[in-house]
Formats: structure tokens, sequence, C-alpha cells
């Protein structure tokens, strides 16, 4: 994961980093982070997908 973390760090772009359930507290939890933040790349596992699929 460091290439994950640091790579857009050493080139100068801000890291939002979100611990936790994705559809906790609210289902839309990722996604209004994703615009309070104006997240233009969002990054993540294909279990995490999987499970906001569900």
């Amino acid at each position: 994961h460091s290439y994950i973390v640091y790579g857009p760090l050493s080139a100068g772009a801000t890291t939002v980093i979100y611990e936790g359930a994705p559809d906790y507290p609210a289902f839309d939890r990722w996604w209004r982070l994703v615009e309070k933040y104006r997240v233009n790349i969002f990054y993540t596992s294909p279990t995490a997908i999987r499970a906001l699929i569900k």
C-alpha cells in the first residue's frame, strides 16, 4: 500500500483517508465525504465496492 499512500503525497496531492464501515452511519457516507472534500480520484478495494453493491 505504500505506493497508494505515498505516491500521491509525493506528487503534491491531498489524501483523504477514511477508516470505518462504508455504510455506517448512513449508506451514502462515502459519497457525502467525496462531495464534502471535492474528491476527484477515488481509490478503494474491490471488496469495499462489492459491499456497497449489496
